[in-house]
């Protein structure tokens, strides 16, 4: 797997860990386990070489750095959901987030993120995350929707995407420009 990337990742000082494609509880249950240390799981204990622990000068790092990272598996196939309860019981996972784009293709709807099928899909894990306490979000370009998404128990949105948010900032810096020209004119 990619344990080796995610244990960079942790040790340059990410306090999150967002874990793609997880579709089983076991598959749950190694990527949590790639991120904390023993006896919780079974990252390296290299933590005096790295940035998180200030290069060792953090002195309770090693027994904090577990309750202060962050597991949040993303739920992006018609598998996951259907393992959506085992998913859910996996120790120390802290949240799951939805990737619709991903689900539609997986479900036969290739760019159909919002088709009725999908969306029962995501309502269907939602519902299984509100009887647990691990947190259940996705990702939507669409604010309408996020009143409905919050109804059927998302709690982490994702709202913004760095290269729709400058490609949307610089259309609108274009269409001003092309406005002001016109009006020299």
């Amino acid at each position: 797997g990619a344990d080796w990337a995610r244990k960079r990742g942790l040790d340059m000082g990410a306090q999150t860990g967002l874990i793609p494609m997880v579709n089983t509880a076991e598959e749950a249950l190694a990527a949590v386990r790639a991120c904390k240390y023993p006896p919780e799981g079974l990252r390296g204990v290299g933590a005096a070489l790295a940035r998180a622990s200030a290069f060792n000068a953090t002195p309770d790092y090693l027994a904090t750095a577990n309750s202060e990272i962050a597991v949040i598996l993303q739920i992006e196939s018609w598998r996951a959901v259907q393992n959506i309860d085992g998913i859910l019981a996996t120790p120390g996972l802290d949240g799951i987030f939805v990737g619709p784009f991903d689900l539609a293709a997986d479900m036969g709807h290739l760019g159909q993120a919002g088709h009725v099928d999908v969306e029962a899909a995501i309502a269907r894990v939602f519902q299984a995350a509100r009887t647990t306490s691990v947190a259940a979000g996705l990702f939507t370009l669409k604010p309408q929707d996020l009143p409905r998404y919050q109804s059927l128990g998302a709690t982490l949105f994702g709202v913004a995407a760095d290269t729709v948010t400058l490609t949307d900032a610089l259309k609108d810096r274009a269409a001003i420009a092309r406005a002001q020209l016109a009006g020299t004119s």
